[in-house]
């Protein structure tokens, strides 16, 4: 009997563990820091109640959407062989846009590939508008370090550093093409 109640108390225990790794626990601090709380004519305790359900709301839905990009990714590559649009037509008869499933999927395959977990934790602190764009391949290295590291906290901040890099990108193949023309008359003086 001792033996079968050690058995039990030993389960539980792994169970215990497994649902403590399962349910990672952000820090507030980092979470609220993506969000303004500057309204005009609150008192501190509304703010206070805002932020304790911001930072409940922002824990509850990382996950799920994790969780969901898990999903839509699964039966997606499990459709795959079908061949005739199916996976499409199953998650538009449930009530989900194309955009909102890929954004999801996109979210939840970068997040695999981060190697780091304080990364991984990092962006599961992100409000989940701003790990859409990020997940995207078009997304600079560079920009997603400075979403993560806080420097760009809203979508409109992500935007502009986008089209700054593009803008960037454009002159540098601009200044290469005028020193291929310059080299081309060069050239053609020699001969």
């Amino acid at each position: 009997m001792s033996d079968m109640n050690s058995l039990i108390k030993g389960i539980g225990n792994k169970n215990r563990s497994l649902a403590s790794k399962d349910e990672e626990i952000l820090n507030k601090e980092e979470v609220l820091a993506n969000y303004n709380f500057n309204y005009d004519d609150v008192d501190d305790e509304t703010i206070d109640y805002l932020k304790d359900v911001t930072y409940k709301i922002h824990s509850t839905t990382h996950k799920f959407y994790t969780n969901l990009g898990k999903m839509l990714l699964e039966t997606q590559e499990k459709l795959a062989n079908n061949k005739t649009g199916v996976f499409r037509k199953w998650f538009e008869s449930i009530g989900l846009n194309k955009t909102f499933v890929y954004d999801n999927i996109a979210r939840y395959n970068y997040i695999v590939r981060l190697s780091d977990n304080i990364k991984v934790e990092k962006v599961e602190t992100l409000p989940v508008t701003l790990t859409y764009e990020i997940a995207k391949d078009s997304c600079p290295e560079a920009i997603r370090e400075k979403v993560i590291g806080g420097e760009i906290k809203t979508k409109l901040e992500l935007k502009k550093a986008i089209k700054e890099v593009q803008k960037e990108k454009i002159e540098e193949i601009i200044q290469e093409a005028e020193i291929v023309v310059d080299y081309e008359i060069s050239l053609k003086k020699e001969f």
